[in-house]
């Protein structure tokens, strides 16, 4: 992992910020990477003293980009963030949240998304979300859901996002994942994304 010395949003580029789509073969680092991002978010939520009886946290994986969206932040070559959206619900550790649908395929789900402790509040996360909206306008999304953790609720609304409700679900190892289910409203796009 390289150095996260402060990196302000106007440095972003020269930092070599890159957003790619994900591939398989990015897994490996992905799962790493949101496993880091889940930990740190637990620790400063409920305490050092959690870390030694936390269950091991799953992850969710990128889907085929038939299915949606999923994105991989890189500074110089090493992944800094992720996440992604999906017309399926998510796979993985979230099995049993429930983000009900009304418009068929004009509803999406924004899955996945994290950023690594080292790098948070330095604008990477806003960089992403901007590139995965992008995307979801690019294809047709009308309106996209998540179900969001507590600690990310503010980003998510600085962001468009509107609360919906609480939301929870069993993850793998037992633990109960309790958050906010969210919702954005998306204009039509008349771009491709890049």
């Amino acid at each position: 992992m390289i150095d996260a010395a402060p990196i302000y949003p106007a440095v972003l580029a020269s930092a070599g910020l890159r957003i790619r789509r994900a591939t398989a073969g990015d897994l490996p680092e992905i799962r790493r990477l949101q496993a880091d991002a889940l930990r740190s978010a637990a620790i400063r939520l409920h305490g050092a003293e959690l870390e030694e009886t936390l269950p091991r946290l799953d992850v969710l994986e990128p889907e085929p980009s038939e299915a949606g969206g999923f994105f991989i932040a890189e500074i110089e070559g090493e992944p800094v963030a992720c996440g992604g959206w999906s017309w399926r619900a998510p796979a993985g550790g979230g099995e049993g949240i429930e983000l009900p649908a009304k418009d068929g395929r004009a509803v999406c789900r924004v899955h996945g998304f994290c950023v690594h402790p080292l790098f948070i509040r330095h604008g990477i996360g806003a960089t992403l979300m901007a590139r995965i909206d992008r995307d979801m306008r690019a294809s047709g999304v009308v309106r996209a859901q998540a179900a969001i953790a507590f600690g990310a609720v503010g980003f998510f609304a600085g962001r468009g996002w509107q609360s919906r409700g609480a939301v929870f679900g069993m993850l793998d190892g037992g633990m109960v994942f309790l958050g906010v289910q969210m919702e954005k409203r998306l204009p039509a796009a008349s771009y491709q994304a890049a």
